[in-house]
């Protein structure tokens, strides 16, 4: 024991209390210092400075130099600005390994990575911003980490993680890295990647790995594995403690199982334009009972239509405040189509908790010729006393003003 660790107040040797401390410290040269200086601080300074991640590569910096190399590559860009012109870099560095990593090696990465709670940026989430250094592992790294050697949670206490699948390297590494205390996860696969055939048979990755997650995030999905998609989207009913959920390309046999996660209080999801024929052909006593969405208070719909939105409303009993629909149907809003919507929303959402309507249809169309939307068709939404946002940007003409407004209220 240090010196200074002889002479300090026995309270600071309390690890909670140095937690405490340290967590108030954000130079992490600061931090850095303490874990070197005094041994009595060495395991709280490290907690704290390896906390938070904004690079999976920290994690191969802190292993022996002789074991990797890294490669820069500085792209330079100029823009005019009035009277000079300004250069911009960007720096890409690439880890290698140069030699197998051995038994010590891990004893080395564990040491920190047991530390790790959070990964808030992406792996590899595109162009780096101006003077902005990426770093990135190449693909036999992240295959090593992969190996049967490599411990079997990378990152055994992980909380939050957000995650830019690019490669087949970055979906392999993946399931090494979801753990039992994962809270929230980000997934995103870049438009541009394509994965290769050897991975049509990739290990499934499910969510029983981390039951306790509460916020998930899904982008692009189209680019997964099927045997991986399929996998996730079975085992999402066991996610039985999630918050937040935002996955479009979800699928209508995934959205049922959705009803079975009482926690759930914000979804955003795709509708898709089949659920009316999907629903439809389920057996007559299937759809679901109450408490179904009961927690749900803001559902946000992209890309669905008020047919499918009608079918989602007939089979559900919704409990949310807030709904939001962003419609790009190449049908058009038909007056019946939006009084059998409304009809649904009165008979599925409870009119204690309704609190905001918005209907946005995007595609643009030529409004002559269809029956326009009056007070007879939009009066059931008067019946929601606490209604305070309303939203309708249907494609067809909507014939109200506030007299008619006035005496369908009174």
């Amino acid at each position: 024991m240090s010196y200074i660790s002889r002479v300090m107040h026995p309270a600071l040797l309390v690890g909670e209390i140095q937690l405490h401390i340290f967590n108030e410290i954000s130079n992490k040269n600061t931090l850095n210092a303490l874990a070197r200086t005094c041994q009595a601080f060495t395991e709280a300074a490290l907690d704290v400075l390896w906390r938070d991640l904004d690079s999976f590569t920290r994690l191969i910096e802190c292993m022996p130099h002789d074991l990797w190399t890294s490669t820069v590559i500085v792209n330079r860009s100029a823009s005019q600005r009035p009277g000079r012109e300004v250069v911009y870099e960007y720096h890409k560095r690439t880890f290698k390994l140069c030699r197998t990593i051995n038994s010590s090696d891990w004893d080395i990465f564990q040491k920190y990575s047991r530390r790790v709670h959070y990964i808030r940026r992406p792996s590899n989430p595109g162009p780096p911003s101006r003077n902005e250094r990426k770093d990135l592992l190449d693909d036999a790294c992240i295959l090593a980490l992969c190996s049967l050697s490599a411990p079997a949670r990378l990152l055994p206490h992980l909380k939050s993680l957000i995650w830019t699948v690019d490669s087949d390297s970055h979906l392999l590494l993946l399931p090494r890295l979801l753990s039992p205390s994962l809270i929230s996860l980000g997934l995103f696969f870049p438009v541009l990647y394509r994965r290769s055939q050897r991975l049509e048979f990739a290990p499934q990755i499910s969510f029983e790995i981390c039951p306790s997650l509460r916020s998930l995030t899904v982008s692009s999905d189209r680019h997964l594995p099927q045997c991986a998609l399929e996998g996730l989207k079975r085992s999402i009913s066991q996610l039985q403690s999630l918050d937040v959920l935002s996955w479009y390309h979800i699928g209508s046999e995934t959205i049922l199982s959705l009803g079975q996660l009482s926690t759930l209080t914000r979804a955003a999801f795709e509708l898709p334009s089949n659920f009316f024929t999907y629903t439809a052909a389920l057996p007559s006593h299937s759809p679901m009972p109450k408490p179904v969405f009961s927690a749900v208070r803001m559902l946000q719909i992209a890309y669905g239509d008020l047919t499918s939105m009608t079918a989602f409303l007939n089979y559900f009993n919704v409990g949310t405040q807030e709904i939001m629909m962003f419609s790009k149907s190449q049908s058009p809003s038909q007056a019946t189509t939006v009084r059998n919507f409304i009809a649904a929303l009165g008979s599925s959402v409870s009119r204690d908790n309704f609190q905001c309507l918005n209907v946005i249809d995007k595609v643009e169309r030529d409004r002559t010729g269809f029956h326009p939307i009056g007070i007879r068709e939009l009066s059931p939404l008067l019946t929601f006393h606490r209604l305070q946002h309303l939203e309708l940007a249907l494609q067809c003409p909507i014939v109200m003003n506030d007299a008619m407004l006035f005496e369908a209220g009174a």
